[in-house]
């Protein structure tokens, strides 16, 4: 599947950007219970390629509480703190924010587990995609 979804990214709007076998690997893993087509895992997950420009205004209404600036800004610091961050480190240090972390960092209520999504984004990407949120959520 592996060619086939290079194949797909280099026709989509993201074939400048240069990902690894071992990153496109892991998208592949993640979405593979979601998906029927290739071209889904880029259809499906564009907050792989990119980072959100809006939020699903329901997810909003439902999961943004008035608290969740605080409790996102205290996994912020949890993730900055994360020295070799692998999946079982971003799990300890989720589990009370899951709905709105997912919220912040794809835009969706929807996709992969949030462990294998917070994995193959990265730590400094997940960072600054929860600062734009919370400067964008309101």
């Amino acid at each position: 599947m592996l060619p086939l979804f290079k194949e797909e990214l280099s026709k989509s709007k993201y074939h400048e950007q240069n990902y690894s076998d071992e990153h496109l690997l892991k998208i592949i893993d993640a979405m593979k219970e979601r998906i029927i087509f290739v071209h889904e895992l880029i259809d499906k997950s564009p907050y792989f390629f990119e980072r959100p420009d809006s939020y699903e205004e329901k997810a909003v209404q439902k999961r943004w509480k008035p608290e969740t600036p605080e409790e996102l800004s205290k996994l912020l610091i949890a993730f900055e703190n994360l020295q070799t961050p692998a999946k079982e480190e971003f799990e300890n240090a989720l589990h009370k924010t899951a709905d709105p972390l997912r919220l912040a960092v794809s835009g969706t209520s929807t996709g992969p587990g949030m462990v294998d999504l917070l994995t193959i984004l990265g730590k400094e990407e997940i960072i600054e995609r929860i600062k734009i949120a919370l400067e964008k959520i309101k």
